[in-house]
């Protein structure tokens, strides 16, 4: 799937704002198919152009995968965790790196939770809803 313009940004009013850094576009196209109904959506594969449209979005979550084009998953993320109007904003990594080290690293981060691809959807879906119920309590 291609991130078409009109793909790019799903609005749906009253629902939550997910923000998905992902340059696989069988992975988006996934996303898309399983999450629209429950969430607004927003797709960008690039990393150092996801910074300031967070900022914009102003998401209720973000998916992030580490290999991305230009900026890598976990330099979004130190950045992300850097800046007050975006370090409480929980982020869930969405990658292929299973590696402990990886792991390890990113939720020294601050990464909320880490989610190895191929993924079970439900449990993805789970996690987000739980992630996002979480920092409404807050």
């Amino acid at each position: 799937m291609k991130i078409e313009p009109s793909l790019r940004k799903l609005v749906k009013e009253d629902l939550k704002k997910i923000f998905i850094l992902e340059d696989d576009e069988n992975v988006c196209e996934l996303l898309k198919n399983f999450l629209e109904d429950g969430y607004n959506l927003v797709f960008e594969k690039n990393g150092s152009k996801a910074l300031s449209e967070i900022q914009i979005e102003r998401p209720d979550l973000i998916l992030l995968d580490i290999r991305i084009p230009e900026q890598s998953g976990i330099e979004v993320l130190k950045l992300l965790k850097l800046y007050s109007s975006t370090k409480n904003i929980p982020v869930v990594m969405l990658t292929a790196l299973a590696d402990k080290p990886t792991v390890i690293e990113c939720l020294k981060l601050g990464a909320n939770d880490y989610i190895v691809k191929p993924f079970d959807i439900k449990i993805l879906k789970d996690k987000i809803s739980s992630l996002i119920t979480t920092e409404q309590r807050r």
